[in-house]
């Protein structure tokens, strides 16, 4: 009996010896694992544990969407760590897998949506090629080829102007910020002047030099030396929300409830045209191009070079946002600039944030960016 009783127990103790030592199952940790993404790149680093020790495998990571797959192999960068690039077809929800084998390791589901929506389009400049800047809260957004994506962001603040030189150097006003921001071409940020409450501003064209208008009491229009960062007076109007220059250098501003002219030289100013026009453009042609509006609506007026005034868009009205004839849209622009193409783009924040273009030959507007 003790004989056998020392064999039961023999035995007991190789069974228990024996399922110990037998390996586990692995487990991962795949982070980060977001349940949504702004971007159609998905980077995760994978940890691989066996018993809790670091361990390796062939590891497999496939997404699925309706009958769309994609498979990815992961890479070792380590012992137990592996990294991964998952690009995403197309927006949508997508399942995801992570398998070593026949053995799902990790799990789960992520919602892409690539569309950058926007609130605040205060002003807007165009590229040769076709593009649209426009700023957005403290952010420049770009919009090519019917989609919109984030060229640059200031860090703080709320830019309302904006304009481009023909290198991609951007300068923009940052009004709460009294600063004015310079972009490189790459979107990189610097500040280079110091303004109380820039609204509006337009650079020379080697951008060495900035004429800023400031709605600060007493302020008007100044000269900003960009390479020192100094500022002095230069036109003495009242609470200017918009300035421009022409061909042969002459700025037209926004002056109180009108529009006057400046000398270059001197800084002198005379009346232009009475209407209480902002955010101005002057055209090759001479004319000058600006936004009228109040919170009820507003419209987009040319001031011709003898200072009459007309409506090209808008009914001074608030009403549905429809593409058609501009002359019946009832909306609050913001900003407008010329295409490459001699189109007016409009941006505007009311009834919807859009980024609109005016064709001249039709007078009809289309919308190729809605916000929000």
């Amino acid at each position: 009996m003790r004989t056998l009783l020392l064999l039961a127990a023999a035995l007991l103790a190789a069974a228990c010896t024996s399922a110990t030592a037998a390996p586990g199952k692995l487990r991962a940790v795949v982070s980060p694992s977001p349940s949504a993404l702004t971007t159609r790149a998905w980077s995760p680093t994978i940890a691989l544990r066996q018993d809790g020790e670091r361990a390796a495998a062939r590891l497999r990571l496939t997404i699925r969407s309706g009958n769309a797959r994609r498979s990815f192999r992961p890479r070792p960068s380590g012992r137990g760590s592996y990294r991964v690039r998952v690009v995403f077809p197309s927006d949508g929800r997508w399942r995801w897998t992570l398998s070593a084998g026949r053995q799902t390791l990790a799990r789960g589901s992520i919602s892409v949506s690539t569309r950058i929506g926007f609130v605040l389009p205060y002003d807007l400049a165009s590229a040769p090629d076709g593009t649209i800047f426009f700023v957005d809260g403290r952010r420049v957004l770009a919009l090519s080829g019917g989609r919109v994506r984030v060229h640059a962001t200031a860090g703080t603040g709320e830019l309302v102007a904006m304009e481009r030189l023909a290198d991609g150097t951007l300068f923009a006003a940052d009004l709460p910020g009294g600063r004015i921001v310079r972009f490189d071409p790459s979107g990189r940020p610097s500040v280079v002047a110091s303004v109380r409450d820039p609204a509006d501003l337009v650079p020379d064209p080697t951008g060495s030099t900035l004429w800023v208008a400031s709605i600060a009491d007493g302020v008007g229009v100044v000269r900003v030396d960009v390479a020192s960062g100094r500022v002095e007076p230069f036109a003495n109007v009242e609470n200017p929300h918009g300035i421009d220059r022409d061909a042969a250098g002459n700025f037209y501003a926004h002056d109180g409830q009108a529009v006057s002219r400046i000398d270059s030289v001197t800084g002198a100013v005379t009346p232009f045209a009475a209407v209480d026009a902002g955010k101005l453009l002057v055209a090759p042609d001479g004319s000058v191009y600006g936004g009228v509006g109040n919170p009820s609506g507003g419209r987009v007026v040319r001031i011709a070079p003898d200072g009459s005034v007309s409506t090209v868009a808008g009914t001074g009205r608030l009403g549905p946002h429809r593409d058609g004839p501009a002359l019946e849209a009832e909306i609050l622009p913001s900003a407008v600039e010329l295409a490459p193409d001699g189109a007016l783009l409009i941006a505007q924040v009311q009834p919807v944030p859009a980024i609109r273009r005016l064709d001249p030959a039709t007078g009809r507007l289309t919308t190729l960016a809605r916000g929000r």
